[in-house]
Parts: C-alpha cells; sequence; structure tokens
C-alpha cells in the first residue's frame, strides 16, 4: 500500500461545525463555549497520510475540547502558543509553552483552551504504531499501550525525552514548508521512522493480557532509548562543545548512568563515540582533498584535535592507517 498525503485547511465559526470538522482527526469530540464569551473561531490546518498526521489547531476564543472514547488512534499535543488546561490522568495540569501530551485510543481527554492557543498535534494511526511496537520489542499488542508520564515539559528526569519529541513534532508535516520527500514511499517510511524514534525515547507500558499490565520499557530500554537519543545530538553535531555531563542531563541521566548505557548499547564510551565521529570527520576531510590543499595538522585542528601525537594514535587504531596516507590516497577504502 503506497502512502497517500492529503493536506486540509478548514475554519468552523461554531461549535458544532468544528466538532464535524475535527472530527476525522481527532476522533469523537464535543466543543463547549464559555457562556460569557460564546464566540467560536476554529482554523485547522494539516496533512493525514498513511499513518501519521499532523496539524495546527487554534481557537481564537475560550472553548473546552473533549475527545471521547473509543477512538481510533494516538494523539500527541504540543502547546506552540498560548497555555491552557488539560484532564488527562484523572487531573486537571495547567501548561504553557512547549507542554507536550500523549494520548492513548482509550484515554478520556479534555482541554481547555484560552484565546489565540495554538497547538500542534500529531496522530499516529493504532495500526502504525502497534506494528512499531512490533518491529522494536517483538511482540505486538493486544490492546492499547499507555505512555509514562503522560504529561512531558522541558524539566525533569525526561527533558531529553520531551526535547527529542517537541523536536520531531514541531518539525512534521509544517503546512508553511514544501514536504520534504516528494516520492510517497519515502513519506511512508518517515512516518515509521517518526514513530520507531517516538518509541526509543517514551517510556510506556503494555497489556500483555486482560487484566494484567506488564511493564515492557523498564529501566534498561529507557538506557537505551537515551543512548539513541544521545547519538542523534553528536551525529548532528560533533563540534557544537557540549561535555559529556550536558549530553546526560540532556538524555534525563546522570554521567555514570549514561558512561554504563554506552558501554552496554554501543561498546565505547560516550566521549570515546564522540571522537570517533569527529576522527570520521577528518578523515573525510582529508579524502575529499588534494596534497597541496591541506595538511593533517590544519584537518586535525579543524575538528577540535589539539594533541597531534595522541590524535594519530586514534585516527590509526580506528582507521588501520595514518591521516598522512589518507591524505595522499593511498586509503583502499
Amino acid at each position: 500500500m503506497v502512502a497517500q498525503r492529503k493536506r486540509f485547511r478548514v475554519r468552523a465559526r461554531d461549535a458544532r461545525t468544528a466538532e464535524w470538522e475535527a472530527a476525522p482527526f481527532l476522533g469523537p469530540n464535543r466543543v463547549e463555549v464559555n457562556k460569557k464569551f460564546p464566540r467560536v473561531d476554529m482554523v485547522m490546518s494539516g496533512f493525514q497520510g498513511w499513518g501519521v498526521g499532523a496539524m495546527y489547531l487554534r481557537h481564537a476564543g475560550n472553548v473546552t475540547n473533549s475527545l471521547e472514547v473509543p477512538r481510533d488512534a494516538y494523539l500527541m499535543i504540543l502547546v506552540t502558543k498560548g497555555y491552557c488546561t488539560f484532564l488527562h490522568e484523572g487531573g486537571f495540569v495547567d501548561v504553557g509553552e512547549d507542554a507536550l501530551v500523549l494520548v492513548s485510543p482509550d484515554d478520556e481527554f479534555q482541554m481547555c483552551l484560552c484565546g489565540m492557543t495554538t497547538l500542534k498535534i500529531v496522530r499516529i494511526e493504532r495500526h502504525l504504531m502497534h506494528a512499531s511496537v512490533q518491529r522494536r520489542f517483538g511482540r505486538r499488542p493486544k490492546h492499547q499501550i499507555r505512555f509514562l508520564p503522560g504529561l512531558m515539559t522541558n524539566t525533569g528526569r525526561l527533558a531529553g525525552a520531551h526535547q527529542a519529541l517537541t523536536q520531531g513534532v514541531r518539525g512534521l508535516g509544517d503546512p508553511v514548508r514544501p514536504p520534504l520527500f516528494k516520492d510517497e514511499r519515502l513519506l511512508k517510511a518517515a512516518e515509521e521512522a517518526f514513530v520507531m524514534n517516538m518509541l526509543d525515547v517514551v517510556p510506556f507500558w503494555i497489556d500483555a493480557e486482560e487484566g494484567s499490565p506488564e511493564r515492557l520499557l523498564e529501566h534498561e530500554d529507557r538506557l537505551r532509548g537515551a543512548v539513541a537519543f544521545v547519538r542523534v545530538l553528536m551525529e548532528a553535531d560533533s563540534l557544537d562543545g557540549a561535555t559529556m555531563t550536558e549530553y546526560a542531563r540532556e538524555a534525563g541521566l546522570s554521567l555514570p548512568a549514561l558512561n554504563h548505557a554506552f558501554l552496554d548499547y554501543v561498546g565505547v564510551l560516550p566521549h570515546e563515540m564522540l571522537r570517533n565521529l569527529r576522527l570520521d570527520g577528518v578523515r573525510r576531510f582529508l579524502k575529499a582533498a588534494r596534497p597541496w590543499q591541506t595538511t593533517v595538522d590544519i584537518a586535525a585542528r579543524k575538528f577540535g584535535f589539539r594533541n597531534n601525537m595522541r590524535f594519530v594514535d586514534w585516527y590509526v587504531r580506528l582507521f588501520g592507517e595514518t591521516p598522512e596516507e589518507t591524505l595522499a590516497g593511498e586509503s583502499e577504502g
């Protein structure tokens, strides 16, 4: 089956029309207005793909939007502007910009939006979410999965996971940007990758059998997700100057925990991983240059290496050749 991305933009000026227009994306819902300010002015714009959809939702007035059950999709709701109140997991929570809430299909959820609040909402179809869980962990959920915690902010234990998710949500299907991929098969692959990356960083529960909840993502799996997140940060910019302590803080771990996790899942310490990425940058730079255009010392300093003797030793151990041989074009790779 080939993915088909359908874009939409709608506007509604009364509660019933707002409910009807939002239903294909949010599922069954009910819109209630403030009696003192009964104005409704809802704008929705976004897309719906094969397994993932994304849209901006803005209400100009003060409204309450209740999502009813059952629904057939998981929702990620990010506050991009303004503030609102969420009723989730049995309690009311006042949240501001960058708050992110994860809603499972059977969760009763309510959002009270203040005037001009804007939300970025990602819809993940149940079939894609459960297929991704099976691919990642070898077992398909019989029932819904439940995220822990349901509400995430940019502070606290899961600050790193929050940052990874919000970056993904903000960049997904922005209506003011052209799509990254034109080929529909690549669009489908991008949707699958988005969900797989989400599962790498967010703890969740899964019901193995009726009435028998089993924690699927235990401590070890959370560490694996933290390692994947730090690797993404390192690969995105290996020269940003961040310390290992800062990487650990972003991932929501202590530095010793991050060190142990890297040894378990990558086989090297995080600083060795970062050093190898920089060494690879040096090698690619030397392979692309000519001997009369640059020197090994210039290349090493460009990627943050100051001790030439240690740099050469690390380079030879990683690539099996000296940097001079790479620059001279004597590399076999």
